[in-house]
């Protein structure tokens, strides 16, 4: 299953650059998101989308009814976030019949945060 790095204040220019080197295309993630800073990052994956990530990762098989009775939400704000993450590439939407099966669409999410005072990426896995 994919990976998914999500990278916060770094420069999507200088690693596309990075991949004009043949030798690092093979490194590269399955997807990258990027983040401007923290602010951006936070109200794109609120806490309640984080929320959501993490219960579709330790259940599957749930139609959005059923993950939005789970976690106490309204089937609208859970369909929204839902259609959100799908955009982002974190969740994929299956539709049988009339009913819709969410899944997480990786195995891993990486989060790297650049540092404000220097070069070093801080990174969380």
């Amino acid at each position: 299953m994919k990976k998914i790095v999500v990278k916060i204040g770094a420069d999507a220019e200088e690693d596309m650059e990075k991949l004009c080197d043949p030798k690092n295309v093979d490194a590269a993630p399955d997807h990258t998101i990027y983040f401007k800073d923290l602010k951006q990052f936070s109200a794109i994956l609120s806490e309640k989308k984080l929320g959501l990530l993490k219960y579709l990762s330790e259940v599957t098989g749930q139609t959005v009814t059923s993950v939005s009775i789970e976690l106490h939400r309204k089937k609208e704000a859970v369909s929204r976030d839902l259609h959100e993450l799908e955009a982002l590439g974190l969740v994929e939407m299956h539709k049988r019949g009339n009913k819709v099966y969410p899944k997480v669409g990786y195995g891993a999410i990486q989060i790297n945060l650049k540092a404000t005072d220097s070069k070093k990426i801080i990174s969380t896995a």
